[in-house]
């Protein structure tokens, strides 16, 4: 069957994007060369990107919107830096750098911002700043202390849990009541974590790359035998724990070792009346008031370094191999993610984790021996 087909308003009104760019660097050798230093400053701007006009009504009867137009605008700026030191001492030659990159994006402009009060403003805002949304962080609650008793539970002045106090058990977080109102809510929340994507909306994948990355280089030659290191490290970055990292065994989810095995329980778990025997994470039960929203306690700033590859190897001298019409023979060995320094062990995660469950799948390690021959 031919027919027609509805193909909507035609756009007229939205351009290119304008983007501006500015990098100033400098490279300095010293001694020789051996020793360099690179330094980058760079800068992007752009201004024009489309975004709804949401200040533009029409009727519901019309069955169309308003287009997009070239409202918003941006910035990413930030400084690339590499150091290296090469050298050789009569049959030893080696080799080490260091490279640091450090970048973040500024929102300049997103239009059509509307809020009802100051506090709407300060919360929700993001012209004129860090464009990691939100304020360029993750808004929670600040961890002061960790309940002890039950008598402690029923003396604190602030209510917590929304309902007295009546469902913390010791164990539980303490948060801070930062305006001093005696009830911990929204507005004790403040900007604690670096974060990239809509944490509010997008709970699955809401973690991201580092702000600052590092890679370390080293490496040497002696006598036939050749090594070679690459780290590769992040820093600048917020996991925020959610899900099943928060619920642990016993309700709708389940859990890890961590926060199950490793937790405030009675010394019989049969009996609610034994004493409480204290543990590294709260209580697990499904009325949780640690876990009910996001707090400073289950985020983890993110800190790596990874031995990303290594190389060892040895090349047998000619007056050995010449004898089997060789002209090299090299023997080797290779492994890559071998092994990794990180903040994240209470969780067991691996640092390069892009979703608030942990459920991604770890850095292989992989080991490899090999043989290179050349008649």
């Amino acid at each position: 069957m031919t027919g027609t087909t509805y193909n909507g308003i035609p756009q007229t009104g939205l351009s290119w994007m304008n983007i501006s760019m500015l990098n100033v660097g400098f490279d300095l050798g010293f001694l020789k060369d051996r020793l360099k230093l690179e330094v980058d400053f760079f800068r992007r701007k752009r201004s024009g990107i489309p975004a709804d006009p949401v200040d533009v009504i029409y009727p519901y009867e019309a069955g169309y919107g308003a287009q997009k137009r070239n409202l918003n605008s941006d910035q990413v700026s930030g400084i690339d830096g590499m150091v290296k030191w090469n050298d050789r001492v009569n049959d030893f030659k080696y080799f080490a750098s260091v490279n640091l990159t450090l970048a973040r994006q500024k929102t300049i402009n997103n239009y059509g911002e509307v809020f009802l009060n100051g506090w709407d403003q300060y919360r929700w805002a993001q012209t004129n700043r860090w464009s990691n949304v939100k304020n360029g962080a993750v808004w929670m609650w600040e961890t002061i202390g960790v309940f002890q008793t039950q008598e402690e539970i029923d003396n604190y002045p602030v209510n917590i849990d929304g309902a007295n106090n009546v469902n913390l058990r010791p164990g539980d977080l303490i948060f801070k009541d930062v305006n001093g109102d005696g009830l911990i809510d929204d507005y004790d929340k403040r900007p604690l974590g670096y974060a990239a994507t809509d944490y509010e909306w997008d709970r699955s994948n809401a973690n991201k790359n580092p702000l600052l990355s590092m890679g370390i280089n080293l490496g040497f030659e002696y006598k036939g035998i050749d090594f070679a290191a690459d780290f590769a490290g992040g820093f600048m970055n917020t996991f925020i724990g959610d899900w099943h990292v928060k619920y642990g065994i016993g309700t709708d989810q389940m859990g890890y070792v961590y926060n199950v095995i490793d937790s405030w329980q009675h010394e019989d778990i049969f009996d609610v009346k034994s004493p409480w025997k204290p543990g590294k994470f709260p209580a697990v039960r499904s009325n949780n008031p640690s876990i009910r929203d996001w707090n400073d306690f289950y985020a983890k700033e993110i800190n790596y370094l990874r031995l990303r590859n290594l190389v060892v190897g040895y090349t047998l001298p000619v007056k050995w191999t010449k004898k089997a019409l060789v002209q090299k023979l090299r023997v080797y060995f290779e492994g890559s993610n071998l092994f990794c320094w990180d903040s994240l062990n209470d969780f067991g995660f691996d640092p390069e984790i892009s979703s608030v469950t942990g459920f991604d799948y770890p850095q292989h390690k992989v080991y490899t021996v090999g043989v290179n021959v050349t008649f």
